[in-house]
């Protein structure tokens, strides 16, 4: 059949589904192709499987809907603007509105109709080639036309593909495929039909969020992208009523502390990944449901937030191999040889002192501002999710908590899954939100533009899922520890071959979508993918704990250097490996690794999930005993190893100083000293003890 194509199969449809060819018929009616045309046109069947359907006037809503989305994303940018520069890779606006075009005119109109009157592209763009071919085809089509080439469209094809010509291009291609609907807004179309449709106006979706993503990149002004007030929630057919602004998502906490801390999942041995047959909507990657090997984690219930980030910064996180994978230690060195600044894309350093009014050290996000879109540099949010990290970074933070990025298998679980048990069985269903099946609304979830950015992660309860994670849909996209590869089965969709094929391998998954993502494409189910050095896009985190076994954090009063074997080092190998016999896994950090304020030091250490805290000495480590006196309801219990220092130097400096030790002493549950000596030397009555091996 591919042989005996009419047309060059590149041309007919960019690759190897089928010969889409439409006839012209000028000044005639647009005619529809039925459903069995339509499936016979894809050679692999895809179609087939297509089962949803929606009705005219929903169809109708949707483009006027996303149509409106690109309006405000654009409708304040001058040509030039439109025109945009090269920069972090987006596209210029005018080439995305003509690619749009292309989009609805090649994969939606010559594939549901197989006569059409005059074609949008030859309306705006009359240049033809020397086989007929409108030479347009070469610089809209994504897979065809280089980067580079999408400023150069007189050197492409000889036409001067401006702004406003694009935007004609646009509208009349979208107009074309509305045109095909019909008159009869009742009309029940047919699942292919409806398939087709919604995937072009899907592709535009995906554009809008690029449209918000490049302004931002260039520092143009933010767009206003306000709620009407009904909008299509969802790509089945179901509508919104905007909700009124509530205080919870419009005021920002200063508060550092992040208290939700993480939750247990447990979802059995297996977890089923992919879609079902059923499912109303489904993209190829995501095709199709396969079980994945399970076991219990920990999932942190709120992403990272701007304070927690901010002491990986400030400690050292950039200069620090050891928290670092190949790939992403060549990419800190080859930003640091270019000069830029090792933080979060957007982040700027703040001119500010240090310290408190009451002489304490201040936060690690007092050092930092940032400043997005064309913003003037404002403090950072503390309870923001961290935006703008690539998948590098988010793997450096989970190592320095002594964590894990989740899989894509775990974060669906977390965010999908319901379980009950009966009779000694356990039930797993997965929902399509996190929270049900009820579309989503501003009560939920940050999409859609409507909050203008980010939003405290406390935000937005009613959006929980089953098992207490906050806002897994909206706010940031999510990475995950898992590359972008297809699952058992995967067979390439028709029409838009190209949505996932090229990709795989090359990039990590994302899920959850993002402030700026339009609801009606934002499920829990849905695969996104990103390259791991992305940090222009709007991406975040959250961590991830492998297992139930307990965890210690264990804590040297000295710098951790490869080899070094001296006393501290030692009695802290003895007491991990103690540890480590006992089911307790530890986690060893300096002192000079860990945050200095105690606020954030009480944030790390609560981020890293620990049920145990040993520390060396009661001086050189004694902030950390202070910050476990100041926030004990939430902090676990510390156990104090003494240094021949404590007792024998610093004790005994002066009656402040062995006030100091007895007070420390009294903070932590248990003390050890491996000297009877140490144990004797120390200040009358600060110790009571008895000997064990």
């Amino acid at each position: 059949r591919l042989a005996t194509m009419r047309a060059n199969r590149d041309r007919a449809f960019h690759g190897i589904h089928s010969d889409a060819t439409v006839a012209g018929s000028d000044g005639a009616a647009p005619r529809r192709r039925d459903e069995r045309e339509l499936t016979e046109l894809d050679v692999f069947g895809t179609l087939k499987e297509k089962h949803h359907k929606n009705t005219v006037k929903t169809m109708r809503a949707m483009y006027a809907d996303v149509r409106e989305r690109r309006r405000r994303a654009m409708e304040d940018l001058t040509p030039l603007q439109r025109r945009a520069r090269a920069s972090g890779g987006v596209n210029p606006f005018d080439w995305s509105d003509g690619h749009v075009g292309h989009f609805y005119e090649f994969m939606v109109a010559e594939n549901a109709a197989s006569e059409r009157g005059a074609k949008s592209r030859a309306m705006v763009f009359e240049r033809q080639d020397e086989s007929g071919q409108n030479v347009v085809e070469e610089l809209f089509d994504s897979f065809r036309a280089d980067y580079a080439d999408r400023w150069r469209a007189e050197v492409v094809c000889g036409i001067d593909a401006s702004a406003g010509a694009c935007e004609r291009y646009r509208d009349a291609a979208a107009e074309a495929c509305e045109a095909l609907l019909g008159d009869d807004d009742a009309r029940e179309m047919g699942a292919c039909e409806t398939y087709l449709h919604t995937y072009g106006i899907v592709h535009e979706h995906w554009h809008v969020e690029d449209y918000v993503q490049a302004r931002n990149t260039l520092g143009y002004s933010k767009p206003k992208m306000e709620a009407p007030k009904r909008y299509p929630a969802n790509l089945w057919g179901d509508s919104v009523l905007a909700r009124s602004r509530n205080g919870e998502c419009s005021a920002c906490s200063t508060q550092v502390i992040t208290l939700q801390g993480y939750v247990d999942v447990d979802v059995g041995t297996t977890y089923s990944l992919g879609a079902e047959r059923e499912d109303k909507w489904v993209f190829d990657a995501e095709r199709w449901a396969h079980d994945v090997p399970m076991t219990k984690f920990k999932i942190a219930k709120t992403c990272c937030t701007n304070a927690q980030f901010a002491c990986f910064v400030e400690t050292g996180g950039y200069a620090d191999r050891s928290l670092w994978s190949h790939e992403g230690w060549r990419w800190v060195e080859k930003r640091r040889a270019a000069g830029e600044l090792l933080a979060p894309l957007g982040w700027k350093v703040s001119p500010c002192v240090k310290f408190l009014s009451n002489g304490e050290e201040a936060p690690a996000c007092e050092s930092w501002r940032c400043a997005y879109f064309d913003e003037a540099p404002r403090a950072l949010h503390p309870q923001h999710p961290v935006c703008h990290v690539s998948w590098y970074e988010a793997e450096a933070y989970c190592n320095w908590i002594g964590a894990r990025l989740p899989t894509e298998a775990e974060w669906e679980a977390a965010a999908r899954t319901t379980t009950s048990w009966s009779t000694d069985k356990q039930t797993t269903k997965r929902r399509t939100y996190p929270w049900g099946e009820e579309s989503p609304s501003e009560d939920k979830a940050n999409l859609g533009g409507h909050f203008g950015g980010t939003i405290d992660v406390s935000a937005l309860g009613a959006g929980d899922s089953a098992h207490g994670c906050r806002q897994m849909l909206g706010n940031v996209w999510e990475w995950t520890a898992s590359a972008f590869l297809p699952f058992p089965g995967f067979q390439m969709d028709y029409p838009y071959r190209e949505n996932s094929c090229p990709w795989f391998g090359y990039r990590k998954v994302v899920k959850g979508g993002c402030w700026a993502t339009s609801a009606p494409i934002a499920r829990a189910a849905y695969r996104h993918s990103f390259w791991p050095h992305m940090h222009n896009t709007f991406s975040g985190f959250r961590a991830a704990i492998g297992g139930s076994q307990k965890r210690a954090l264990c804590i040297l009063p000295q710098k951790i250097q490869s080899g070094a074997k001296c006393g501290n080092v030692v009695t802290m190998e003895r007491i991990s490996s103690h540890l480590e016999k006992n089911h307790i896994m530890s986690i060893t950090r300096s002192i000079f690794d860990l945050p200095q304020s105690k606020e954030d030091l009480a944030n790390i250490i609560h981020a890293m999930n620990v049920d145990l805290i040993i520390v060396l000495h009661a001086f050189k480590c004694g902030a950390v005993i202070d910050t476990v006196q100041a926030y004990k309801d939430m902090l676990p219990p510390i156990i104090l190893v003494l240094g021949g220092t404590d007792v024998n130097v610093d004790s005994r400096k002066s009656a402040l100083a062995e006030e100091q030790f007895r007070r420390r002493v009294d903070v932590a549950t248990k003390v050890v000293s491996f000297s009877l000596s140490m144990i004797e030397a120390a200040p009358k009555g600060a110790l009571k003890f008895f000997e064990s091996d």
